[in-house]
């Protein structure tokens, strides 16, 4: 959702990568910034980001993961320059892909405080109506931690994401 939003905020065309994956091109500051999606299952995801990666021949600094996390809740947003997979298959498989947990990631946090459902049934469900109105501002904060990030470096991108909570 968040890419879309870029996609069509920055009325980017998106067309098939050299895998499976789609892409877009948007000049952010002095630099391009690739937008992908993969087009695999999310446990899989890493095939795609380490093709793309290889590809566009990206350092590990300059590629920005964007997750959901049952770990952390609804609304909030964490930016972190590395780190483990914390239990997320989609991050454990990009992990191992690119043989390195040393990338950054922006977790968006999905569990409400009184989920009591079994994660695996957690995370196929649609938003409820009240997530679903906060969602907006969600994906807004999201680009512009993006935005900052690839404007102003990570750190300063961690210092105002980091400290939000939506």
């Amino acid at each position: 959702m968040i890419i879309d939003r870029m996609i069509k905020d920055e009325r980017i065309k998106v067309k098939p990568g050299k895998a499976e994956y789609l892409l877009g091109e948007v000049l952010c500051g002095k630099s391009t910034l690739i937008l992908i999606k993969p087009l695999k299952f999310m446990n899989l995801s890493g095939i795609s980001v380490s093709d793309a990666k290889n590809f566009f021949e990206v350092d590990l600094g300059n590629l920005l993961v964007i997750i959901d996390d049952v770990n952390l809740p609804f609304g909030n947003l964490r930016l972190k320059k590395s780190g483990s997979d914390g239990g997320h298959k989609g991050l454990a498989s990009i992990i191992y892909h690119l043989s390195s947990e040393d990338f950054p990631r922006l977790r968006i946090g999905i569990v409400k405080s009184d989920n009591d459902l079994p994660l695996s049934e957690y995370v196929l469900f649609n938003f409820s109506d009240d997530e679903k109105e906060r969602l907006s501002a969600i994906i807004d904060s999201a680009v512009d931690c993006i935005k900052i990030w690839c404007n102003e470096g990570i750190e300063k991108a961690m210092n105002i994401t980091n400290k939000r909570v939506l």
